[in-house]
């Protein structure tokens, strides 16, 4: 479905759902469960523990996977 930038701001949306707006085209997921969010927030405390003893590079979080 393709919508412009008001009618997505205008979408009834739904809790359980994740919505994006790319290039017009309308896109629906699911939001990830608790455990998803829980054991990414436990693996990145872990990577930026080891990376502040030995700088080698960065973490970063993103939406866009």
């Amino acid at each position: 479905m393709i919508l412009t930038a008001e009618q997505f701001d205008n979408f009834p949306f739904e809790e359980t759902h994740r919505y994006e707006l790319d290039e017009g085209e309308f896109i629906v997921t699911e939001k990830p469960p608790y455990w998803h969010n829980h054991v990414s927030a436990n693996l990145l405390f872990s990577v930026e523990r080891f990376l502040r003893e030995s700088p080698i590079g960065e973490a970063l979080i993103s939406e866009n996977v």
